[in-house]
């Protein structure tokens, strides 16, 4: 489960095992077997330590993420939070494909609120610097999509 949640930080925050080997002195390979959860002989606290403090100087955030995942945070959002707190709190733990479905669901929305149509109980047209940030955000989610292929 560790194994899990370190490589997928490394692959959210973009940190190659390269940088952290460097950073830390613990080789590729073994830090390829740990991310795969292959490792055969262990991986120390200490050295799990080192490699998370080298990820959080490569990314910053990238430790409180870690930690978010290990804690089980990631499987609800806080209620306490404001809604908008809440998006980027789920922006944050999201993998890929949850992202694709959001700025689908993003495009559908600013459809239907430029159009001046109530949608999942918004009402539509009444804020319009929002209705612009979603457009931006959809646009660049697909130019993304194009570049990647």
């Amino acid at each position: 489960m560790i194994s899990t949640y370190f490589d997928r930080t490394l692959k959210y925050y973009g940190i190659q095992a390269k940088a952290l080997s460097q950073m830390t002195g613990v080789s590729e390979n073994h830090i390829s077997e740990f991310r795969r959860g292959k490792l055969k002989t262990g991986m120390t606290t200490t050295k799990l330590w080192d490699l998370i403090v080298a990820m959080d100087e490569l990314a910053p955030g990238s430790r409180k993420y870690f930690c978010m995942l290990m804690s089980g945070v990631n499987e609800f959002c806080p209620k306490q939070l404001s809604v908008g707190e809440q998006l980027e709190y789920l922006l944050d733990v999201a993998d890929d494909e949850d992202l694709n479905r959001l700025f689908i669901k993003m495009g559908r929305i600013w459809t239907h609120r430029r159009n001046n149509v109530k949608c999942n109980s918004y009402t539509a047209g009444s804020n319009d610097v929002d209705s612009e940030v979603l457009l931006k955000m959809f646009d660049n989610s697909l130019s993304a999509e194009k570049r990647c292929k």
